[in-house]
């Protein structure tokens, strides 16, 4: 009884009784009050003279002023520094600050443990107050988006266990809802939830009000979000509208919290899944024979009896399903290729070291400027780790030259030329001991700057410094049926 809060309306009883002459003990038995309390009201009262019988019985108002609950316990030993500690913790000095500077130099000898519970209530008692309001929406105007954490289940995908989670989307109005579980929670998962979710629902809501994940919002703000690009062109092709909420502030959503809660509470427990199959299966099959039909206790009615009307408010599906694809923002490496999952895919040469759109869909990775949004590349989608999509148009002139210019396109070349600079472009092909190609590349490179007729006049014997301005001569040296290609000399 000493520790229930008494109201003041039971001290206006206690008084009455009092003024009829009713004893302490009476009164304590009728369970208002314990003997201390109605001891202190008797005290208070026969001061101010309630206790007349010509009196009539104080207000509320004025009953509070005099049996007010003090907000603040403060303990004996912590009274002399009562007022100087609230004012410490109004400026926002810690407990143990707080603490240590009364040990050191206020002579304080009590423990922290009883500072620390009279900061929390002095910070509980000038808390500002925190009202809320009820939200309400009108059929199909909005749905509501959560993530929750499911069980440990069997992957057929990967072969092994995995942590999985569980995602919600709440009809605000009729309480209706989708939930799916699901493996990872990254872009590519979340977009598929949506495309699922309107797809069950057989429409979509004019607003999705989410939390802020970031494989939905890039960076959070209380009265702007920046969304993901693929989310983005989701809500174009749904033709609907993003409103994230505030940070930390679960309570905008509060539908879907309260329906993830209720699929932990009332789905997960007491149930066993052979894998994730088999856990959304059962999940749908409750959510349509179960929480469909419960009457909620929100609204009173049932969610598939109230989703009849709703549904008729949302919008129609598009006529195809879009592939909205999933948008990253990755760099281009120095040989041409960016990286996405392991994989690398080229791009046009002059995108090197620049930041370009990757675009990952089904089964084809496109890749556009980040300024203007140009498509550079399409190349098939990649799954095997370390694997290469090159596109040889995207190579650099020199790449391209390296690549194109193979022993067949010199011999090709040589031929073309002359006998006798086939003869040299075999016999450095053709060596043994060394890989020669770029020598028998610059044999034929001569070409470009000498003319193919000069190449022509190409001798052999042994190599000497004759020089002559009259024609040129190209001397390659011979020994031992074995060429070796040790200097030019042309004029």
């Amino acid at each position: 009884m000493s520790n229930r809060r008494i109201h003041m309306f039971e001290y206006q009883q206690i008084l009455h009784h009092l003024k009829k002459g009713c004893s302490v003990r009476s009164i304590m038995r009728n369970h208002i009050a314990g003997r201390r309390k109605i001891r202190e009201v008797v005290s208070i009262a026969s001061l101010n003279g309630w206790l007349d019988n010509n009196t009539p019985l104080p207000s509320i108002e004025t009953l509070s002023q005099h049996f007010s609950k003090r907000s603040i316990k403060t303990s004996p030993r912590l009274e002399p520094f009562r007022e100087w500690i609230e004012m410490q913790v109004l400026q926002g000095i810690k407990a143990s600050t707080i603490h240590r500077h009364l040990v050191q130099h206020k002579g304080f000898q009590g423990a922290y443990d009883g500072v620390k519970r009279l900061v929390c209530r002095i910070k509980q008692h000038h808390a500002p107050l925190k009202a809320t309001m009820a939200l309400h929406f009108q059929p199909g105007e909005a749905a509501q988006i959560d993530f929750g954490k499911g069980p440990v289940m069997w992957d057929t995908c990967s072969g092994k266990e995995v942590s999985t989670w569980f995602f919600v989307m709440t009809l605000c109005w009729s309480r209706h809802q989708f939930a799916k579980f699901v493996v990872h929670q990254d872009s590519e998962s979340w977009l598929q939830c949506f495309h699922d979710a309107f797809e069950f629902f057989g429409g979509v809501p004019d607003k999705l009000i989410i939390d802020n994940p970031k494989c939905g919002i890039t960076k959070a703000g209380y009265y702007e979000a920046e969304i993901q690009r693929n989310f983005s062109d989701l809500a174009i092709a749904y033709n609907t509208l993003v409103a994230p909420c505030p940070p930390r502030d679960p309570k905008k959503k509060g539908r879907v919290e309260r329906g993830v809660q209720y699929i932990k509470t009332s789905f997960l427990p007491l149930r066993t899944f052979a894998n994730i199959d088999h856990a959304n299966m059962q999940l749908i099959q409750w959510i349509m024979e179960e929480a469909g039909l419960r009457n909620h206790g929100s609204t009173f009615e049932k969610p598939l009896d109230r989703f009849v009307v709703e549904q008729k408010k949302l919008k129609p599906l598009p006529n195809i399903k879009p592939d909205t694809g999933v948008w990253l923002k990755v760099s281009v490496h120095n040989n041409g290729h960016v990286r996405h999952q392991s994989c690398f895919y080229s791009v046009p040469y002059t995108q090197c070291g620049k930041f370009v759109w990757l675009r990952r869909l089904v089964s084809v990775i496109e890749i556009y400027t980040s300024e203007d949004n140009v498509l550079l590349a399409t190349h098939p989608r990649l799954f095997k780790a370390g694997s290469f999509a090159t596109n040889p148009a995207h190579l650099g002139p020199k790449a391209q030259a390296f690549i194109e210019r193979t022993p067949s396109w010199c011999r090709l070349q040589a031929q073309t030329i002359g006998i006798n600079t086939l003869f040299v472009v075999e016999a450095l092909l053709t060596n043994p001991v060394q890989d020669l190609l770029r020598a028998a590349q610059g044999v034929i490179k001569l070409s470009d700057r000498y003319g193919g007729q000069r190449l022509v006049s190409i001798a052999f014997g042994k190599c000497t410094r004759w020089r002559s301005k009259s024609a040129p001569l190209f001397v390659l040296n011979f020994d031992h049926s074995i060429f070796s290609f040790n200097r030019f000399y042309w004029i």
